[in-house]
């Protein structure tokens, strides 16, 4: 397995998960100012320009690595989520996403910061990359409206309870979408279950 510091291949960070990983899990979800964390088990809608995004997270972990931190790692826990992406695009005034023009399946990690002082890094990789969308991921699902910097990159969220991707309509006007909005207030999103 590789890690990366930033974004360049660190073979050496192998005890990124020296510790036993465990299945991580909460309920309810949120929406910030800046990042969008949908119920679990449910799709999250991407959107910007003519490329739309359905996401869900399938899986979360956490490293139980966490230890005292030194001058050169913070000793923060590690974290890993995988997810499930499907690539539409906009036909016109609609939006379509079945059938998908790409889908996959990708890895996230996060590990401690390593470096000293202003000069730390993250290790992993909290990108996630649907086609032309990027933006950026902490554990558990926390999805950001921008990658890297905390700004208006035009993305836009919407949160939806769909937990099967047949289920999934970007054209649903009940569907709420949301931007980057440095002013606005944490909201719970409760879950269904």
């Amino acid at each position: 397995m590789r890690y990366q510091l930033g974004l360049l291949p660190c073979a050496a960070m192998s005890s990124l998960y020296a510790g036993t990983e465990t299945p991580t899990t909460y309920v309810d979800g949120q929406i910030t100012s800046g990042a969008v964390l949908p119920p679990i088990g449910t799709f999250l809608l991407l959107r910007k320009a003519d490329s739309i995004c359905a996401l869900k997270f399938t899986g979360m972990w956490r490293g139980n690595d966490a230890e005292s931190g030194t001058p050169f790692h913070s000793g923060q826990e590690s974290f890993r989520s995988r997810y499930s992406w499907y690539l539409g695009a906009r036909d016109s005034e609609r939006w379509t996403i079945h059938p998908p023009k790409a889908q996959g399946l990708s890895e996230l990690t996060q590990g401690r910061l390593v470096g000293i002082g202003r000069f730390a890094f993250g290790t992993g990789n909290i990108r996630i990359d649907c086609g032309p969308i990027r933006v950026k991921w902490s554990a558990p699902a926390h999805v950001y409206f921008y990658y890297p910097q905390a700004e208006d990159q035009g993305i836009q969220i919407a949160a939806t309870r769909w937990t099967n991707f047949d289920e999934v309509e970007p054209n649903d006007p009940n569907l709420q979408w949301f931007g980057f909005d440095i002013k606005r207030p944490t909201t719970r999103i409760p879950s269904d279950r």
